[in-house]
């Protein structure tokens, strides 16, 4: 089973923009460490901060996590890949309905590609894993996912605040 909280290199990260989402990708793992949403305002009077629903950082760490297990996998005991990517920003154009990030990662006889597609207008973003099998033999893994949070409480003082999501683990085993 990998170590999803196996702490992480420093690495580089991996910026995308598009008309709903402002995102920040780890190429170590090819986590999700940032998502805020320039339409909705982190307080009511101050249109130029956006809300903040994924983010890490010394006071707060609550990111989306995933990668493949098994005998073929790229997540292990030992450790989360390095993904290569082609640039360090990727922006939505005007008149583009559809933003595809690729991360690439050589194994000894596969060519693995972690996708993030981001929609105009959308906050969902899917995340595909593409495998070039280059061998004769069958390549086994699956997907596992989870959100790691720490025990950050936005709002306790407001009376009639909810509490936070805690989140969810889940994989295709």
């Amino acid at each position: 089973k990998p170590d999803m909280d196996k702490p992480l290199l420093k690495t580089a990260v991996v910026s995308v923009r598009t008309d709903s989402l402002w995102v920040e990708i780890d190429t170590q793992g090819g986590d999700i460490r940032k998502v805020s949403l320039p339409k909705n305002f982190a307080e009511l009077n101050k249109p130029d901060v956006p809300f903040v629903l994924l983010d890490n950082t010394a006071s707060r760490t609550y990111i989306a996590k995933s990668g493949l297990a098994g005998p073929n996998g790229t997540d292990s005991a030992s450790g989360r890949p390095q993904f290569s990517v082609s640039a360090e920003r990727f922006n939505l154009s005007d008149g583009q309905n559809e933003l595809a990030v690729d991360l690439t990662l050589a194994q000894a006889e596969a060519e693995i590609t972690k996708r993030f597609i981001f929609t105009r207008g959308s906050n969902l973003i899917t995340v595909k894993y593409l495998v070039k099998n280059n061998s004769d033999q069958p390549w086994q893994a699956s997907l596992v996912g989870s959100i790691k949070r720490d025990s950050y409480n936005p709002s306790p003082a407001q009376l009639f605040a909810m509490n936070p999501f805690i989140g969810a683990a889940t994989s295709t085993v």
